[in-house]
């Protein structure tokens, strides 16, 4: 907290500090501090039809030990991701973390199902058209 003297500025913006950098923050503070076998676990906020398991947060020093998800809604779920720590870091290592899976997370959320499932129909090629349809087609029996 940072105290306010005469001639400060009173209305300052707050700094956007976005999911994606939540992540990675929260990921490379346990790379410092858990030690070897150490676990990380965290909730993470999944829109259920985009989601893909290939957008889950990475760093070199742990694996991915679970991924459970618990259905909000139709259109949202939570995952209780836990990483294990399986060795120390070598020099600059640091997480990746998809920004797909947060930037627009708060814009799916309020758009309507029809639309999001033109949207992934018309970006993915036919080889991901099967994998598309299948999830519509849960989604869909889920109303």
């Amino acid at each position: 907290h940072k105290s306010r003297r005469q001639g400060d500025a009173t209305d300052t913006e707050p700094e956007k500090y976005d999911l994606t950098n939540i992540y990675v923050d929260l990921i490379n503070f346990a790379n410092i501090y858990l030690r070897i076998g150490g676990r990380l676990v965290f909730w993470m906020p999944t829109h259920i039809m985009t989601y893909d398991e290939s957008l889950l947060p990475t760093h070199p020093c742990f694996k991915l030990f679970s991924n459970d998800e618990q259905q909000l809604n139709h259109t949202t779920s939570r995952r209780l991701i836990t990483m294990v720590k399986v060795r120390e870091s070598t020099g600059d290592e640091k997480a990746t973390v998809n920004e797909k899976l947060f930037n627009n997370f708060r814009d799916l959320y309020f758009t309507p199902n029809t639309k999001i499932w033109e949207q992934l129909n018309s970006e993915n090629d036919t080889s991901n058209s099967s994998v598309v349809s299948k999830k519509k087609e849960i989604m869909m029996n889920d109303y």
